[in-house]
């Protein structure tokens, strides 16, 4: 018998890129419910705000937050988290070597208020709050534009990854991780917890941003979920691009994950 996991990015993918809903996504979230297969969220979002997520959709498996820098695990009637890294503050003394490379001013995410990143996001500012709430991770924007292209993640990939740290990217922000953190090494790690027999296991992921590159790599089918625009990361053939697009994408992967398992 072949049993699964299914992971999954949360914004503009289980959720809306702008609403925030999961509507359109409860339908493949009940769908693995009713097969008993863990569904696992891996996002930048913090442990606060999966948190509340896990709730409001009934999940009591483990979770990824702050893209692969810490893992939530179920223990007792609450979360065990481990964290990778030294903090935030070692992330942020890395933030003057983006900026001399860019000629840009970068603004870490800790240094804007929460009515600032309301105005960003889209989120409430209660929400913003629980943003702010980073353990191990440092996501920033420019002063004059958002995202880096990319080609420039390429380039400043290497140049960051000499001072002990990732670069990436999701749909709103830049992110720092720590040095063996990463969405993919995570999955590894959850995959490792559940110590299911590799022979006997089939696992899934879908993910609509370059930082779920990683993670869509680390298990046996990955789904690239199209945009709100209907556009998707390139990846060279290398996962299923769903037809539909944020959470109606999630759904749809689910399905068509599911005739590949028999639970």
């Amino acid at each position: 018998m072949i049993k699964g996991i299914f992971f999954t990015d949360i914004d503009g993918t289980l959720i809306d890129h702008y609403t925030y809903s999961f509507e359109q996504s409860i339908e493949g979230v009940e769908l693995l419910k009713s097969r008993g297969i863990p569904l696992v969220p891996v996002s930048s979002k913090t442990f606060d705000e999966i948190s509340i997520l896990m709730n409001d959709l009934g999940l009591d498996s483990p979770f990824v937050f702050e893209n692969g820098s810490g893992i939530a695990y179920p223990e007792g009637e609450g979360y065990r988290a481990d964290v990778a890294g030294g903090g935030i503050e070692g992330l942020r003394d890395i933030i003057p070597v983006i900026e001399e490379n860019t000629g840009e001013k970068a603004l870490p995410l800790i240094d804007l208020s929460a009515e600032e990143i309301s105005r960003y996001t889209g989120l409430s500012v209660e929400k913003a709050e629980l943003a702010l709430k980073r353990r191990a991770s440092l996501p920033f924007i420019f002063e004059k534009r958002t995202l880096l292209t990319d080609s420039e993640i390429g380039v400043l990939g290497d140049i960051i990854k000499k001072q002990g740290a990732i670069l990436t990217k999701g749909g709103r922000f830049n992110h720092l991780l720590p040095a063996g953190a990463g969405k993919g090494e995570a999955v590894k790690k959850v995959v490792e917890f559940y110590g299911i027999n590799p022979e006997h296991l089939f696992t899934a992921a879908a993910g609509d941003s370059m930082n779920d590159i990683p993670m869509l790599t680390a298990v046996n089918k990955g789904y690239l979920v199209r945009k709100h625009d209907g556009s998707y990361v390139e990846n060279e053939g290398m996962f299923h691009v769903t037809e539909g697009t944020g959470p109606a994408g999630f759904t749809e992967a689910v399905k068509d994950y599911l005739d590949y398992i028999m639970v």
